[in-house]
């Protein structure tokens, strides 16, 4: 496979980084449409190619191999959850409740609106090997962030090791949650989702000693 007729024209004008670039950008959204909607398992060279419209030597030149595609693909849709739940709290004001709850009503918004990304961060990573040992450093590193922009300004600070095992006690329950709302097997509305969750976090977080 190579790229379109049409690809000289495209080109014109560009640098050979600048194409590279273009080509990556649209393997990850390949990328990303395969996992979300099919699986990682569905993830192969030819068939990302082919969705992308990229031949399969402009693929090594952007990716060794279809894992290191995955893990972008993984890490651009944590990327863009967190992105959502910045913004939501972008001039926000108020207590460290109502800024909490903000954050888990962006997060549930978002994954509505984005439901391939909700399969990726959290059906693909609870059965995918790869994506579940990036995981377990990832959404406990997301959950650290999430706590610092949700904090209250002169809030005292949690010691480091309790951060670490408050956001890993916290992503791994709140994967298990968000999974089974977004499976629909769950007998709960966004809106108790968005409750429960905060009202957990905030119990949990209440616990951790202040330096």
């Amino acid at each position: 496979m190579s790229d379109s007729p049409s690809s000289d024209d495209r080109w014109r004008g560009t640098s050979s980084d600048e194409r590279t670039d273009e080509r990556r950008e649209r393997l990850l959204a390949a990328g990303y449409a395969i996992v979300g909607t099919q699986g990682a398992s569905a993830l192969a060279v030819r068939g990302v190619c082919r969705a992308a419209n990229v031949s399969p030597r402009h693929f090594y030149e952007c990716f060794p191999d279809t894992d290191s595609l995955l893990l972008a693909t993984y890490e651009r849709a944590v990327q863009q959850l967190l992105d959502a739940v910045s913004a939501a709290l972008t001039g926000m004001d108020g207590p460290f409740e109502e800024r909490l709850r903000a954050v888990f009503d962006a997060a549930a918004g978002y994954l509505e609106a984005h439901p391939e990304s909700g399969r990726i961060i959290f059906r693909e990573a609870l059965t995918n090997d790869i994506l579940r040992t990036r995981g377990v450093i990832t959404l406990p590193a997301f959950l650290g962030a999430v706590r610092t922009m949700a904090a209250e300004p002169g809030r005292a600070p949690v010691p480091a090791p309790y951060r670490h095992l408050e956001a890993t006690l916290l992503s791994g329950g709140l994967a298990a949650v968000f999974v089974e709302w977004l499976s629909g097997s769950g007998r709960f509305t966004r809106d108790e989702l968005v409750s429960y969750c905060t009202t957990a976090s905030l119990t949990l977080m209440s616990t951790a000693p202040t330096e």
